[in-house]
């Protein structure tokens, strides 16, 4: 490439123009707008949108996406709001002499433990802003052994709340915190050793096997129970009895009331419960670890 060719491509020098110090302002106050558009957009919470904003819309079609091949059930305990979810899952028949539909095997559908609440239940509508459906309120308060306090009482709670910092991630719908009457215990322990079987309890063995084994194959290998000793089906007694003599906690918050009830031991699905992560009350890690 020659001289002339070098300098026939060269980019043309760009000149400032005082005149156009008015576009050029007018230009970057409009980039900043935009930058504080996007920021406050990103700030918004479910508590703050309007059930119009796309974005809001597009989180509750992407909550409320339905898993293919199946769909979600609820099975019905000894009264009708215990209602136990479970994921219905259609089978393929299987070939026996053919691959035409008449040579099938008809494989009923399978059932499993489901819980993924209510944003996989079709018949839902799902409001961000409204919070998840408050499953053990009614449980909680015929039980009359809490009370609702009139605000918050810890320290650190009353700090939040006054924090104007934080007033962007507030939800409308929180209740007043709940606590147990004066010579009241709420755990659910407390109840099994006093030999009662809560709603819970029952909502539990519904959805650990024993409504489910009516409606599945529980044939299965033998295995190594490793000192388990779990029934076939499981009863609410048997939820009760393992709660009060230690072998398994059911973790259900009176302030919680939308939580659904489950349990960790070792005669049961879930086995060992691990919460590892930062805590607002516990910067240090060290603190984190040992707790």
């Amino acid at each position: 490439m020659t001289t002339a060719d070098t300098t026939s491509i060269a980019p043309k020098a760009q000149t400032h123009n005082p005149a156009d110090n008015s576009t050029l302002a007018s230009n970057a106050a409009d980039t900043n707008n935009v930058k504080a558009d996007k920021k406050a957009d990103a700030l918004k919470t479910p508590a703050h949108r309007a059930s119009s904003d796309a974005r809001f819309e597009e989180d509750a079609r992407d909550l409320h996406r339905i898993l293919p091949a199946s769909r979600k059930v609820y099975l019905e305990g000894s009264r009708p709001d215990i209602q136990v979810p479970m994921r219905e899952i259609s089978l393929a028949d299987t070939p026996v002499g053919g691959t035409g539909d008449k040579d099938g095997e008809h494989n009923p559908p399978f059932y499993v433990y489901d819980t993924s609440g209510v944003y996989t239940d079709p018949n839902v509508d799902i409001d961000l802003t409204r919070g998840l459906p408050k499953l053990r309120e009614n449980w909680i308060a015929e039980r009359n052994d809490t009370e609702q306090l009139s605000g918050l009482s810890s320290s650190y709670g009353q700090a939040r709340a006054r924090d104007i910092s934080t007033a962007n991630l507030r939800f409308a719908h929180i209740d007043k915190p709940r606590r147990a009457k004066a010579g009241q215990n709420v755990t659910q322990m407390y109840y099994a050793r006093r030999g009662i079987i809560t709603p819970e309890m029952e909502y539990i063995a519904i959805r650990e096997t024993q409504k489910q084994h009516e409606l599945t194959d529980m044939r299965q290998h033998d295995g190594e129970s490793f000192g388990a000793n779990t029934p076939q089906i499981i009863t609410p007694e048997f939820v009760r009895d393992e709660v009060a003599a230690g072998r398994a906690i059911i973790p259900n918050n009176i302030n919680h009331p939308e939580s659904e009830p489950m349990i960790i031991g070792r005669n049961f699905l879930v086995k060992i419960n691990a919460n590892i992560g930062n805590s607002a009350l516990a910067r240090l890690s060290m603190k984190k670890y040992l707790k």
